[in-house]
């Protein structure tokens, strides 16, 4: 059977070799097969068989051990990507308002807006009038607007 989307005793087709190079590192991003596949344009009616070709070809076997060696996840996550991780699992119409509001939750302690106790409740979180202060001109200073706030 001929597979148009593997490699040949090794020989492996220069575009093929960044579809599959751009395939695992999306896989290493977090993507899930399919999704890495369809973002390297695999034809969306034959993702699942592209997918299966893709995963026992030699070359991207040896790609992600090699990918795996020099992953470091303090690089591949922190807290701006949960951030956006999170926003998007809010922002996403066809979520279901259970995972928004928990979603919602875990940005708001990533944040510090609230805090989770000893005993697991989720409550406010007590900042003092500098700490509001600290934030704001943070903001300010990372505004180009001409808002400033004012001094009495």
């Amino acid at each position: 059977m001929d597979y148009p989307n593997a490699t040949y005793q090794g020989y492996i087709d220069e575009d093929l070799k960044r579809a599959y190079d751009a395939y695992v590192d999306n896989i290493m991003r977090g993507c899930t097969p399919v999704e890495s596949a369809l973002r390297v344009h695999a034809p969306a009616d034959r993702v699942v068989e592209w997918v299966r070709i893709a995963e026992q070809d030699p070359y991207v076997i040896d790609r992600k051990k090699a990918a795996m060696k020099v992953f470091d996840a303090n690089t591949a996550w922190n807290a701006e990507t949960a951030v956006i991780h999170l926003l998007r699992m809010v922002e996403n119409p066809y979520e279901k308002g259970t995972v928004k509001v928990a979603a919602i939750d875990r940005l708001n302690v990533l944040l510090g807006i609230t805090e989770i106790e000893a005993t697991g409740k989720q409550t406010l979180a007590q900042k003092s009038l500098a700490d509001f202060y600290a934030r704001r001109v943070k903001r300010t200073d990372a505004d180009t607007s001409t808002d400033t706030p004012t001094t009495h």
